[in-house]
C-alpha cells in the first residue's frame, strides 16, 4: 500500500495581499456601508453557464477600517427577475468557524451550483448573499439557469465556509501538483471540475470544502483528502467520496 506520507508533500503559499484574480471578468463588486465588499473571483463558472456543475468563488473584501469578524456561513438565494421563483443553497455540514479580516485583506467562499438547459429551471438575474452577522448583498447572476435543487435530500446547489484568501500547492503524487485557490482546484491553469480524471489517471473529487485525490490503477491505493483552502493533509480514506 502506497503511504500519504510518502507519496504527499504540501508547500503553502499565503499571499501578502489577497487579490481578486482576472476571472472576476464578473464585473462591478457590490459595495457595503460596513465596509465589506463581495465579487466574483474564477472557479469553474462561465457566463450563460455549462448546463453542469460548477464553483463560483465570491471574494469578501474589507475596505473599511476595522477588523472584520465573521462566525459561521454566508446564506445565498438566487432570485429570477419578475417572477416569485427562488433557489435557496444550503450550506454543506462541517466548518463553521470564525474568520477575522484585517482592512484590506480578504476572505473567500464558494458557491456550487448544478447548470441546467431544462425549461423548468430558475433563471436568475442575481444571488442574495446574506453574510454571518446579517448583512445583505446582492451580486448580478451571470452563470446561467440553475436546476431547482432546494428540496432535494442531498442537493447538488450549496455553500462552502468562508476561509481568508489564499493559494496552496498540493503534490498529490505521480508527479502532479494541484493548485488550490480560495477552495477551488486547478491543473495547469485551469479550474477543475469535480468528478475528472486528469494525466495519470488520478481521478479528483471536491466539495467546496475539501480536496480528495486518487491515483487510479492500484490495489489497496486510498483516496488523500486535503482542506480546499489551506490545503491542509486531513489523512485518506477507502471510500469513493460522494
Amino acid at each position: 500500500m502506497l503511504k500519504p506520507a510518502t507519496i504527499w508533500t504540501l508547500a503553502v503559499l499565503t499571499l501578502a495581499t489577497p487579490a481578486v484574480t482576472a476571472a472576476a471578468h464578473a464585473g462591478t463588486p457590490a459595495p457595503h456601508s460596513g465596509g465589506l465588499t463581495l465579487s466574483w473571483a474564477g472557479g469553474t463558472a462561465k457566463p450563460g453557464g455549462t448546463g453542469e456543475q460548477d464553483t463560483a468563488v465570491v471574494t469578501v473584501k474589507n475596505t473599511g477600517h476595522r477588523t472584520q469578524t465573521l462566525t459561521g456561513r454566508p446564506e445565498v438565494v438566487l432570485v429570477q427577475r419578475g417572477s416569485s421563483h427562488t433557489e435557496t443553497l444550503r450550506e454543506q455540514a462541517g466548518d463553521r468557524g470564525t474568520v477575522r479580516i484585517a482592512p484590506g485583506r480578504s476572505a473567500a467562499f464558494t458557491i456550487t451550483f448544478v447548470g441546467s438547459a431544462e425549461p423548468d429551471a430558475i433563471k436568475p438575474d442575481k444571488a442574495v448573499v446574506k453574510l454571518p452577522g446579517g448583512q445583505r448583498q446582492n451580486l448580478p447572476w451571470r452563470w446561467g439557469a440553475v436546476t431547482r435543487m432546494e428540496a432535494a435530500t442531498h442537493p447538488g446547489n450549496y455553500t462552502g465556509p468562508l476561509r481568508p484568501a489564499k493559494t496552496a500547492s498540493v503534490d498529490i503524487g505521480a508527479g502532479v501538483t494541484i493548485t488550490l485557490r480560495d477552495g477551488v482546484p486547478y491543473y495547469e491553469g485551469k479550474p477543475m471540475r469535480t468528478g475528472e480524471t486528469i494525466d495519470n489517471g488520478i481521478y479528483i473529487h471536491f466539495d467546496g470544502t475539501r480536496l480528495y485525490a486518487k491515483t487510479q490503477g492500484g490495489p489497496g491505493i486510498k483516496y488523500g483528502i486535503w482542506d480546499a483552502y489551506s490545503g491542509t493533509y486531513l489523512g485518506d480514506q477507502e471510500k469513493r467520496p460522494a
